[in-house]
C-alpha cells in the first residue's frame, strides 16, 4: 500500500477465504488448469517429483477446482490453457471489475490528482489463487513487471 500501489497477494485458498472472513476487501480470482489431464502433464514436464508426488499435487488440485467451482469466496476464475492468453483475460477483468485501478495514462493522471486533492482512501488488494504450478506465479510475476506502479508484492 506504499506509494498507493495495489497489494498483490499469491495465496492458497484458505488464505482467501481467512481474509474475506475478516472483512478485507479484495478481488479474488483462481487460476485453474485447462483439465487435470494437462496439469498432469505439466507437473511432469516441469517438476523432478516422484509420480506419488505429482498425484498427491493432483489430488489436492482436483479438489481445490471443485472447490473453487462451489464458492462464493471467488470474483472470478481462470482457466490457463496459455499463459499470455490467462494474463490478457486477467487484465480485462481487473479493468471492467475497477477500472480505477487498470486505466487510461489520462485517466490515471486525473484519479491521481484527485486522490491527492481528497487524501489517502481505502485500498483494495488483489488475491491470485489456485492450484500450485497452474501459472499463478507467472502471472502475478507479468502484472508486477507490466504495472510496476499499480501492484505490489507485500514482503
Amino acid at each position: 500500500m506504499k506509494r498507493g500501489r495495489l497489494p498483490l497477494l499469491e495465496l492458497e485458498a484458505e488464505g482467501v477465504e481467512a481474509i474475506k472472513a475478516r472483512g478485507v476487501e479484495c478481488l479474488a480470482v483462481f487460476l485453474a488448469p485447462p483439465s487435470l489431464d494437462l496439469f498432469s502433464q505439466r507437473l511432469h514436464h516441469w517438476l523432478s517429483e516422484t509420480d506419488q508426488e505429482v498425484a498427491a499435487r493432483l489430488k489436492l488440485a482436483a479438489m481445490q477446482m471443485a472447490a473453487a467451482s462451489r464458492s462464493t469466496t471467488y470474483d472470478h476464475t481462470l482457466v490457463n490453457d496459455d499463459l499470455d492468453a490467462a494474463y490478457h483475460q486477467l487484465k480485462q477483468f481487473i479493468s471492467h471489475a475497477r477500472p480505477d485501478i487498470l486505466v487510461s495514462e489520462e485517466e490515471q493522471q486525473a484519479l491521481a490528482a484527485l486522490a491527492k486533492a481528497s487524501g489517502p482512501g481505502k485500498q483494495p488488494i488483489l488475491v491470485i489463487t489456485g492450484p500450485a504450478h497452474a501459472g499463478r506465479e507467472s502471472v502475478v510475476t507479468q502484472l508486477v513487471a507490466t504495472f510496476p506502479d499499480v501492484f505490489v508484492v507485500p514482503t
